[in-house]
């Protein structure tokens, strides 16, 4: 019981800024993007055209820089899957990592 209360005063802050963020704007902001992301590559899998591959792109590079995240991951898989060298698995999956990347940002106050 002693270890339950110390884990929970220690982390009492943490989760505090995990409930702040819950009820954040930038929730609501976090998972627009998730959902624009969502929808540009499922436009994306059913019309491979060069300006959805731009749009979604470029939809890309606001993530990377509002949230300050990795997605070059999603970038490759994404020119993999415009040269039928990624399926739609793998682009789901790398979709799904990133959004989780956003999401983490956000609940963690780190962005």
């Amino acid at each position: 019981m002693t270890k339950t209360i110390s884990f929970l005063i220690d982390n009492a802050q943490k989760m505090m800024d995990v409930k702040k963020a819950f009820y954040d704007s930038r929730v609501d902001v976090a998972l627009w993007y998730c959902e624009k992301l969502a929808f540009s590559i499922q436009v994306l899998k059913m019309e491979k055209s060069d300006s959805q591959y731009k749009r979604t792109m470029k939809l890309l590079e606001q993530v990377k820089k509002r949230y300050e995240i990795d997605t070059t991951f999603l970038e490759e898989v994404i020119t993999a899957f415009m040269s039928d060298n990624a399926n739609v698995v793998v682009l789901n999956e790398a979709l799904k990592e990133t959004m989780k990347m956003i999401l983490r940002k956000v609940m963690l106050n780190e962005g």
